[in-house]
C-alpha cells in the first residue's frame, strides 16, 4: 500500500508487484505493465479493462495544446502542474540538494 506523497517510482514498484502477483487476473497484470511503460515515457496510451483511455500527461498536454492552444489557462495550468510534480519528486528522491 502506498502512503505519503507519491512519486513516480512508488508507482512504478506498487504496479511491478501487481504484475508479477500470481493471484492477479491477467487483465490486471496487462494494465499494470501498460501503467509502467506510461509513466516510464515509453508508451502515450493505452485503453485499460474497463475501457478508459489512459494517457501520458506530456501526450495529454500535447491534446490540449492543439485543441485549445498552447497559450489556453488549462494547457499552461497543466505544464505548471507536471513541472511541480517533477520538482517535489527530484526532492523526495534527492535528485535536487
Amino acid at each position: 500500500m502506498i502512503t505519503g506523497y507519491i512519486t513516480r517510482n512508488k508507482l512504478i514498484r506498487e504496479y511491478v508487484l501487481i504484475a508479477r502477483d500470481p493471484g492477479a487476473t491477467d487483465a490486471d497484470k496487462r494494465d499494470a505493465r501498460n501503467f509502467i511503460l506510461l509513466l516510464l515515457g515509453a508508451g502515450d496510451e493505452f485503453t485499460d479493462q474497463t475501457g478508459e483511455r489512459n494517457v501520458r500527461t506530456e501526450e495529454a498536454i500535447r491534446e490540449k495544446s492543439v485543441a485549445l492552444g498552447r497559450d489556453h489557462p488549462a494547457v499552461v495550468r497543466m505544464r505548471v502542474e507536471l513541472a511541480h510534480q517533477r520538482l517535489i519528486e527530484d526532492v523526495l528522491e534527492g535528485a535536487v540538494q
